[in-house]
Parts: structure tokens; sequence; C-alpha cells
């Protein structure tokens, strides 16, 4: 994986059309079918890759855990644990 990223339209095309990845992929409670972004991908050459469900890991989950105040672990790494500082030089993560 290269990059993530987050986008502020109802959907992700303009940015795919944009960086054109060669792999999209997302996780396993989407099927290509479901993607509006999937024809976008598909019309330059991109492949959709649906990846393994694992709801711990799941983008919800993640989001759950920091709006609950818990932090969330990436890289072995608890974001509630990490100082701005840190942030700010290595990333969000």
């Amino acid at each position: 994986m290269d990059y993530v990223t987050v986008f502020d339209t109802p959907t992700p095309i303009p940015l795919i059309e944009q960086l054109r990845p060669e792999v999209y992929a997302k996780g396993g409670d989407y099927t290509p079918e479901m993607l509006a972004e999937t024809e976008a991908v598909e019309a330059y050459g991109g492949r959709v890759s649906i990846l393994d469900y694992v709801a711990e890991r799941s983008t919800t989950a993640m989001v759950q855990r920091i709006r609950n105040g818990e932090g969330v672990s990436v890289s072995g790494i608890a974001t509630a644990d990490r100082t701005p500082a840190d942030r700010a030089c290595r990333g969000p993560r």
C-alpha cells in the first residue's frame, strides 16, 4: 500500500481519477458492484481489490474506538499514547 487518504466529496471518484491507483482496495464488507468508484478505476485500467473483512480492524471500528477515547494501535503504537510532536514528525499514521 502506498497511500491512505481522506476525501471531502460524496465519493472518492475525483481523487481516484487524479491519482489513478493501480489497485484500489476496500474492505470485505463491500463488493466491486456496490462501489460507485469501480467504473472509474476500471476505466483507466486499474483494478478494485476486496480485502478480507476483519471486524477489529475495520475503519468503522477504529473510528468508534477513537470517539470512545480508546485510541487505536497503528504499527504497534497506540495513537492515544502518541504526543502531538510525535504525530507531527511521523504523520497521522
